[in-house]
């Protein structure tokens, strides 16, 4: 009896929606992928010698300048992907509510479909 039945429209996933859950898994993938190099990068920050309180060749000097830049350039591709989740998000809703108002644009149309054919039997 059940097996009749089509699945309520809400919970069918559109294309749309596939699309936008794919690129939530790889936004938030490469999120964690940044924060995680940017964590080694910050454990690696130091060179030994600053540890020791000595003065910094030059080279030292320039590589803790890269490593900042490194993990400067991280924190930005970081907001730029949390902006974009909220961009996927609102796509999502707008989505979400396209099918809901589709549903009840159906609900009403069966319910004028039955009452003209109820209204035609009397």
């Amino acid at each position: 009896m059940l097996e009749d039945k089509e699945p309520p429209i809400l919970n069918v996933l559109t294309p749309q929606q596939i699309l936008h859950r794919r690129l939530t898994v790889i936004f938030l993938g490469l999120i964690c992928g940044i924060i995680a190099i940017g964590v080694w990068i910050f454990l690696n920050l130091h060179p030994e010698s600053l540890r020791q309180q000595g003065s910094l060749s030059s080279e030292e000097i320039q590589a803790v300048k890269v490593k900042v830049t490194t993990l400067v350039c991280g924190l930005i591709a970081c907001v730029l992907l949390a902006s974009g989740l909220l961009v996927i998000a609102w796509l999502e809703f707008r989505e979400i509510q396209r099918k809901a108002l589709v549903a009840r644009r159906d609900v009403w149309r069966e319910i004028a479909g039955q009452s003209g054919r109820d209204q035609d039997g009397q």
